[in-house]
């Protein structure tokens, strides 16, 4: 097996330890949202269980992949791309869906602009980590420096709407 470069590694290590923690701390953010009774605004109890839904995703999925990249198996890479194009597409949507929200449920205490500029600037983050991914040393730690890069996108961009659309359509049912 080839050697693991050493910032795969330290992602490997922050997507473990950072899945984990989120793992811990959504049940506990759960009972603390049920013990205080926290009243939503008219519409967004489902909108909340399925950012909790989604957030679990991204936790499962970044434990996952952070194993998977410590021990250098092909599904190690797939899951951790997977994370990072899901969470471009997360990130897009709520660029997109910001100005609905704020109008349905009043500006942010921050102001909108300071959520464009931290969605924004999770989207060139995640893209860059990305553009990592494919890099020939991390292909070849994997095994992965035969396959299509193309057709690598293209799975790993339907499979993120595939989930996204899941999430999206089951608020649209639930709300």
């Amino acid at each position: 097996m080839n050697k693991r470069p050493v910032l795969l590694t330290l992602l490997a290590v922050i997507h473990i330890t950072g899945g984990a923690l989120a793992l811990i701390a959504i049940p506990v953010l759960a009972i603390i949202y049920q013990y205080k009774k926290v009243e939503m605004p008219e519409g967004l109890g489902s909108f909340v269980l399925l950012m909790v839904v989604s957030v679990f995703l991204i936790a499962i999925l970044a434990l996952v992949s952070g194993i998977g990249m410590m021990i250098g198996e092909k599904w190690g890479w797939w899951i951790g791309a997977l994370y990072y194009v899901y969470s471009v597409v997360r990130n897009v949507h709520a660029l997109i869906t910001m100005p609905g929200l704020a109008e349905d449920i009043g500006e942010p205490a921050k102001g909108l602009e300071y959520h464009y500029f931290k969605h924004g600037a999770r989207i060139l983050s995640h893209v860059l980590l990305l553009l990592y991914f494919f890099r020939g040393s991390v292909l070849e730690y994997f095994g992965l420096k035969q396959q299509s890069r193309i057709k690598t996108v293209f799975i790993l961009i339907v499979s993120a709407l595939v989930i996204w659309g899941s999430l999206a359509t089951a608020q649209l049912i639930f709300n």
